[in-house]
């Protein structure tokens, strides 16, 4: 049975097994991402676990056409929920800068932004929101709604009544607008 038919299936008729199925077919991916985040391998087990128990509340809320792109983004964004936790606990964006291979962790874009170790927690967490809060409204809204809440294009379109080949424009021009800005506050690794 195919990702997305499973997912078909839990949402008609809630059997957990569906879900069950999902889990062992991704619980080695899903992990593999939480520790390229996090860097703690007992914290990356129990944010996997957590995941997928989020999963049986969170599908039947979204239309789902390719699951495994939905579930990294889902994973990416628990990862950096935690992350944005741990920084209120003076942990913040803990080990985030020395992975070469981590592209996609901020906005998903290669080359995008690998902080320095350099700068504080709080340095960085004031960069990014000084930056974001830059972008044209329009891009600063469709970008944290996207990212940071994990609403689907659908979904703003919906809320904030863009059309959504405009939505998809916000977020790539607002991608693209971001990382220009935060290039010239941060040094970039090669």
């Amino acid at each position: 049975m195919s990702d997305e038919a499973l997912v078909d299936a839990y949402c008609k008729n809630g059997n957990e097994n569906c879900v069950g199925e999902l889990f062992e077919r991704y619980k080695k991916r899903v992990a593999g991402v939480c520790m390229k985040y996090l860097k703690n391998k007992e914290e990356s087990e129990d944010l996997t676990m957590q995941i997928f128990q989020r999963l049986l509340q969170k599908l039947p809320d979204y239309n789902i056409n390719s699951f495994q792109p939905w579930l990294y983004r889902i994973t990416t964004n628990e990862c950096l929920s935690l992350l944005k936790k741990h920084s209120r606990t003076g942990d913040l964006y803990q080990n985030w800068v020395n992975d070469e291979k981590k592209s996609e962790e901020f906005m998903e874009n290669d080359g995008l932004i690998r902080l320095t170790s350099e700068l504080e927690a709080k340095q960085r967490s004031a960069i990014i929101q000084e930056s974001l809060e830059k972008l044209k409204e329009h891009q600063r809204i469709c970008v944290e709604a996207f990212y940071l809440k994990e609403m689907s294009y659908r979904q703003i379109a919906d809320k904030y009544e863009y059309p959504i080949s405009k939505v998809k424009s916000y977020i790539q021009n607002g991608k693209r607008s971001l990382i220009k800005e935060l290039s010239t506050k941060v040094i970039l690794k090669e």
